[in-house]
């Protein structure tokens, strides 16, 4: 798909990638190049608490996503969108997708969001592509490397939106 040139921009683009899950996959990428990837474990808030209540997850998810919002100039946030197979992991994707939606709404920082498969295929060229194809590809991209396969997917998300924000031509 071609995309018709974005106008001339104020500031740098950085944009931070989320792969949404217990074990959440973080990464910020700019026209510099990779600046972080790590993966937290939100699911540990709720666990240390002791509760069973899943709504933890998303306080935890908020107020770190704000923090970063208010402490690096991050201009964009695209998420993996989450998979609707039903039960807790569901619940748990689409409360955490529209946790990012409240607080960059907040923020008014911009949102997009990426397909499973349309990422995969970007990535490596076959949208069936494993979690190990995707690890090499984030390994390769930050020039060091990614452990996780989190970590790897938002690095590649971030990587996906940054391209799409700069105008180039996407493969979907």
């Amino acid at each position: 798909m071609n995309r018709t040139p974005l106008p001339p921009r104020s500031k740098p683009l950085k944009v931070l990638g989320l792969d949404l899950a217990k074990l959440t996959g973080i990464a910020l990428v700019s026209d510099k190049g990779v600046e972080f990837a790590k993966e937290l474990n939100f699911g540990a808030y709720r666990d240390k608490l002791k509760t069973g209540h899943n709504g933890h997850i998303f306080l935890a998810l908020f107020e770190h996503i704000s923090t970063m919002l208010i402490t690096i100039p991050i201009t964009h946030i695209i998420y993996e969108r989450a998979h609707h197979r039903g039960g807790a992991a569901s619940r748990i994707g689409v409360g955490m997708c529209s946790t990012v939606l409240c607080v960059s709404a907040r923020e008014e920082v911009p949102v997009l969001d990426v397909h499973t498969l349309t990422l995969k295929k970007w990535a490596t060229e076959n949208a069936k592509a494993g979690k190990n194809a995707m690890i090499e590809r984030a390994s390769a991209l930050a020039g060091r490397p990614i452990e996780s396969d989190n970590a790897a997917d938002a690095i590649m998300a971030a990587a996906y939106g940054l391209e799409v924000l700069q105008g180039q031509e996407v493969t979907q």
